[in-house]
């Protein structure tokens, strides 16, 4: 049977169709947790709870169905004689196994620590061989999408303002578009890709220490108010009518 990975197309149209119902899914649900569908619709509601975990049954859901696509494209590519070019990846049980630990990991740390789920799935493609221009094309599309989705839940709940909005939308998107250019061209006169992984480790070292500080300073600030910065918050569990 022929794999469908040999049609000229980079980005499938399923693959659309899919990413599609995923944000869409996401919206709906940071709109409906933020009350905007339906003021009344809090954790004192019967059907809350159901839809508090559902983003664990449907992602969990689309997640194993792409590992095993993706695993059985990877089968049907080898037996047409189909051999990958160096740096792309090769779908195995064995890759899947670390991809996907790896996207929940990144997709946990970037909800709990705020971080891009690039930084850590980064340094992943680097350990699979991923060609460097790859691994950063790859993260920074899948970062467009989750980033959407996360503006969306904190403009819902009043954490961002439209103005804020705006104004970090536009610096992002000039300097990522002004970023792609100079690493283009900086690979292209020194035919080094490895500049992109050693401004990877850059990024992420720099972020560290940043977050590192400002969490310190934070934790140090609100225990001088003689807050409890060891005692985990239960609020969003308890209902209070």
């Amino acid at each position: 049977k022929k794999s469908r990975a040999a049609r000229p197309r980079r980005f499938q149209p399923w693959a659309w169709a899919l990413l599609g119902p995923m944000v869409t899914f996401f919206v709906v649900y940071s709109l409906l947790l933020g009350e905007i569908f339906d003021p009344d619709f809090t954790n004192c509601v019967v059907g809350y709870w159901p839809a508090y975990v559902s983003p664990f049954f449907f992602y969990g859901a689309t997640t194993l169905y792409m590992a095993r696509r993706n695993i059985a494209e990877g089968a049907r590519m080898l037996e047409a004689g189909i051999e990958p070019v160096a740096g792309d990846i090769v779908w195995s049980r064995k890759s899947a196994g670390m991809l996907v630990p790896a996207a929940v990991g990144a997709g946990a740390a970037a909800g709990l620590l705020g971080i891009g789920g690039g930084m850590i799935l980064g340094p992943i493609f680097v350990a699979l061989d991923f060609q460097p221009q790859v691994g950063t094309a790859t993260t920074g599309f899948m970062i467009l999408f989750t980033a959407m989705g996360g503006t969306v839940k904190y403009l819902t709940i009043g954490k961002l303002s439209w103005q804020m909005f705006l104004w970090f939308a536009a610096v992002g998107a000039v300097g990522g578009q002004t970023g792609q250019r100079l690493v283009r061209r900086l690979i292209q006169r020194t035919g080094r890709p490895s500049y992109v992984v050693f401004l990877l480790g850059g990024i992420i070292a720099v972020a560290v220490v940043v977050m590192t500080s400002f969490g310190i300073r934070q934790a140090v600030e609100d225990a001088d108010c003689g807050e409890d910065i060891w005692a985990p918050s239960t609020d969003q569990f308890v209902c209070e009518e």
